[in-house]
């Protein structure tokens, strides 16, 4: 991976330590904040002694920015390796996963629920959706058994990249396409 490196709107050609950076790599194994997921955290290594703790990641004009701050120093065109918190993704990819068993139970006891949004933090998830009435105590209950059924039973997560135009036409796949999707995108 390659480094670019920003400040403000104009670019810089070093930083050092203790510096708060914005790095575009060509390339990248971090996941950006999006679609109501916190991003990955993790580090950036140098050939050198130094590196960038990276603690945020967004997406801007079609830019993964890696935020972090510097340890030791950081130049344009260093060559770097990339290393996310494994633990804390895990946890995130469960929460994600368990926003999808949480609109499959809730589409099966509810009919035309429908997602709004989520939330999906290492620590929880929050899925916000509409419903035509509040949820009965049997609806809930039918919910929670999905739900606790799928996790149990432990079972392996699937999933592929995909054309947008060939995903949007997959029998059963619930989607938000009206956000801004990839193309590819990836279906689970």
């Amino acid at each position: 991976f390659h480094v670019t490196i920003s400040y403000g709107s104009s670019g810089i050609n070093a930083e050092y330590g203790g510096d708060r950076v914005g790095i575009i790599l060509d390339k990248t194994s971090f996941y950006a904040e999006q679609g109501g997921q916190i991003y990955d955290t993790g580090f950036m290594t140098l050939d050198s002694d130094s590196g960038i703790l990276i603690n945020n990641i967004q997406v801007k004009a079609g830019f993964v920015i890696h935020k972090g701050i510097v340890e030791g120093s950081v130049a344009v065109g260093n060559t770097v390796h990339l290393k996310f918190d494994e633990g804390r993704r895990r946890k995130i990819m469960n929460n994600h996963t368990a926003t999808h068993l949480l609109n499959y139970a809730l589409r099966q006891h509810c009919g035309d629920a429908d997602q709004k949004g989520s939330l999906v933090t290492e620590e929880r998830l929050r899925f916000d959706f509409s419903y035509k009435a509040p949820l009965s105590t049997e609806q809930l209950e039918g919910v929670d058994v999905v739900v606790t059924d799928f996790i149990s039973k432990n079972g392996i997560v699937h999933a592929k990249e995909a054309p947008l135009a060939i995903a949007r036409e997959i029998q059963g796949l619930r989607a938000m396409f009206d956000e801004t999707s990839p193309d590819p995108v990836r279906v689970v």
